[in-house]
């Protein structure tokens, strides 16, 4: 069968002979491909241009638009033929400077730091992209590598242990649900703004922290169960215990399992708690503090009836926003373990939300000016791209515009 390459159909748009659909495809091509090799069939690309119009019918103008056989496609995009292409199509539209592209700043990295609750501080690798604690021996890298000993860190903890011990750090009775004559080791691991690490905690139960996030752990779980406090986002695959329940704590709500994948959004600036469900079961339990303030409003006549406990199944997201019963909604966990797989996934995502994203992970100020748009917008961008690309996706929707000056973005309508 005839094959229909990505030259011939560069050929047609330099030429301005691009149908509409055919269009949005190599523009697709243009933002969202890599390198590699591209052969479409005619059938396949019926098949994509199909699905597009299709996609049009129901999606407005205002929003970011990619679908699956177009971005499967764009990954084999050959890598002299994309330069080739883009830089004589880009030449051809004597395209104005862009301070967009000219102010450009790197995305996020690896990166980590481990607190004890002596205040040392233990600056984890960004060459690593993970670490494993191992109880008494020590911490190493998920490749083998060691950091640092804790038994050494004990020693210094010795009897400054209590006085050592401040609000900030989780209280070791609260971890473990007990105590024991040698307790183990406090420790926080925090990412920066534009930062993101994975951590295998002492059971085994995997957790990956994203940008400006915050997870306070033992060096040993004692006890009945295995609590840990979380401020910010994390994905957690939890490792199997019948007998000793985990629990996530964040400021509004705890979430037991007994060993599943789920999704934790807690970040302060959101407004609300996501829990989302990938497989497994857990129990959000409203935080006793969130409910008492609830119980305690001056106004109990416009108070809801509070619903303090729930349970997911998988593809469910709980949420626990003001004085408003927990939540349930099915959804696309696509969208809210995105981060992990390193994307950006947008559906009907408001632009001040995707711009907390963008904050978050490539440590920079938002500033608005004007009359923002109550725009939605829907498609991925990875997270391994400049801030320019995120945002060049974000203004072909003729909605928006950016300007970056330093890490500061101005956006404006």
């Amino acid at each position: 069968m005839q094959q229909l390459d990505a030259k011939a159909l560069f050929q047609k748009y330099q030429a301005g002979q691009c149908s509409p659909e055919e269009l949005a495809v190599v523009e697709n091509w243009l933002t969202f491909g890599e390198a590699g090799k591209l052969n479409l069939t005619e059938q396949e690309l019926d098949e994509d241009l199909l699905e597009l119009r299709q996609r049009a019918a129901r999606v407005t103008r205002g929003r970011i638009v990619i679908w699956p056989r177009v971005i499967g496609a764009a990954a084999a995009v050959a890598a002299i033929v994309f330069g080739i292409w883009f830089y004589e199509v880009a030449s051809s539209r004597k395209a104005p400077r862009n301070d967009v592209v000219v102010n450009d700043i790197a995305p996020g990295r690896n990166g980590a730091t481990i607190t004890l609750a002596n205040g040392k501080v233990i600056q984890l690798s960004d060459a690593k992209s993970g670490v494993v604690v191992g109880g008494e021996e020590g911490l190493v890298y998920n490749d083998g590598t060691e950091v640092g000993l804790l038994r050494s860190s004990r020693e210094a903890l010795g009897s400054s242990r209590n006085a050592s011990r401040n609000d900030d750090q989780p209280n070791p009775s609260s971890l473990r649900g007990g105590t024991t004559k040698q307790s183990p080791l406090e420790m926080t691991a925090s990412t920066a703004k534009g930062q993101t690490y994975q951590f295998t905690l002492p059971d085994g139960t995997r957790v990956w922290l994203n940008a400006d996030s915050k997870l306070s752990f033992p060096s040993q779980f004692i006890g009945k169960e295995r609590k840990i406090l979380l401020d910010g986002e994390g994905y957690f695959e939890v490792a199997k215990n019948m007998a000793k329940p985990f629990i996530v704590q964040t400021d509004k709500q705890e979430v037991t399992v007994l060993g599943t994948h789920f999704n934790i959004n807690s970040y302060a600036n959101e407004g609300s708690t996501k829990t989302t469900l990938l497989e497994g079961s857990v129990r959000i339990s409203r935080h006793p503090d969130d409910r008492s303030d609830l119980l305690n409003s001056t106004d109990k006549r416009s108070l809801p009836a509070v619903r303090d406990d729930v349970v997911l199944k998988p593809n469910q997201q709980s949420i626990i926003a003001g004085n408003k019963p927990i939540s349930i909604t099915n959804v696309d966990v696509n969208e809210a373990v995105a981060w992990k797989n390193n994307k950006f996934v947008f559906d009907e995502t408001d632009i001040r939300y995707i711009m907390r994203m963008v904050a978050r992970w490539y440590n920079v100020e938002v500033i608005y000016t004007g009359t923002i748009p109550d725009e939605k917008f829907w498609g991925s961008v990875s997270r391994y791209e400049n801030v320019s690309e995120v945002l060049k996706s974000l203004e072909q929707t003729g909605k928006i515009k950016f300007k970056i000056e330093g890490r500061r973005i101005y956006v404006s309508p």
